[in-house]
């Protein structure tokens, strides 16, 4: 998909867009292009990464990538093995006995069931 990444932190048209969002060619007209491409804020991308609109401030894909990374590090590091098998099987997740740890932590993210365990860390 054609589009661009916002190079710097840009609101335009009402929408706020931080740095290596993604936005739409749609959402661009040509004279907006060429400004924000004058004032190098913005470079063409021809590769999907996500589509940012109705005010949403994020690239899909990158934030996924980046929101199951820092879960897998937060549980990684706050929670043994045991009190993630624990509440993973509180939630009816089905999983082996001997799961590692990693493997729990990948099952939880999987099945959406991290809120429960981030939760915790808020008390």
């Amino acid at each position: 998909m054609l589009g661009y990444i916002a190079k710097t932190n840009i609101q335009h048209n009402g929408i706020s867009y931080k740095k290596n969002d993604f936005i739409s060619n749609e959402v661009l007209d040509e004279q907006s292009e060429k400004r924000l491409l004058f004032l190098n804020v913005i470079q063409k991308s021809y590769k999907e990464v996500g589509i940012v609109s109705n005010n949403k401030n994020y690239s899909t894909q990158k934030i996924n990538e980046e929101k199951k990374e820092s879960v897998e590090e937060t549980l990684d590091l706050n929670f043994e093995p045991e009190e993630l098998k624990a509440g993973a099987k509180e939630l009816g997740l089905e999983f082996a006995g001997n799961i590692s740890k990693k493997k729990i932590i990948a099952l939880i993210i999987e099945n959406d069931k991290t809120a429960y365990f981030l939760d915790q860390l808020e008390d």
